[in-house]
């Protein structure tokens, strides 16, 4: 698959009132907000970032997820993060070529923060496979069997 042809899938996946844009011709950054009564009441800000790479290597993929959170924390709309809100940060990076040291990283358990998730994928153009974290989270717990289905809905090559 090409890139741009699964940066077209991806878009076509989100619900009509997902606020999408494309930083440049490589990236896609999209927006959402979702409320269920199930999760307390609260409010989950899900900030999703796609980009292209070459060949990833370990350092790109923790920089990149770093990052990626950083700026889903500063660009999320509404109340302070942790009341009756959070955030998570989908951090997408699709490329033909992974260091085995990059892709154990998309499959570990990701860092945890206060009020604040973020998932690290990597997304496998030649093969359509989505690496990413598919473990119970303790963190974040009521979010998790949504934010797994989210990852595969939105992000899968299939």
């Amino acid at each position: 698959m090409e890139f741009q042809e699964y940066l077209s899938l991806v878009k076509s996946r989100f619900v009509p009132n997902a606020e999408i844009r494309a930083d440049n011709a490589d990236s896609l950054v999209t927006y959402e907000e979702i409320f269920k009564w199930s999760w307390i009441a609260t409010k989950l800000k899900i900030t999703s970032f796609v980009k292209y790479v070459d060949s990833v290597k370990l350092n790109d993929i923790e920089a990149y997820s770093e990052s990626c959170l950083k700026q889903a924390v500063r660009d999320k709309k509404g109340l302070p993060v942790g009341f009756q809100n959070g955030v998570v940060s989908c951090n997408v990076i699709a490329s033909e070529s992974f260091t085995p040291t990059a892709i154990q990283f998309a499959l570990s358990r990701p860092k945890k923060y206060f009020a604040a998730m973020e998932y690290p994928a990597l997304f496998d153009l030649k093969s359509g496979g989505l690496h990413y974290y598919m473990g119970e989270m303790v963190w974040g717990s009521i979010y998790d069997s949504f934010m797994k289905k989210c990852l595969f809905e939105h992000f899968c090559g299939k």
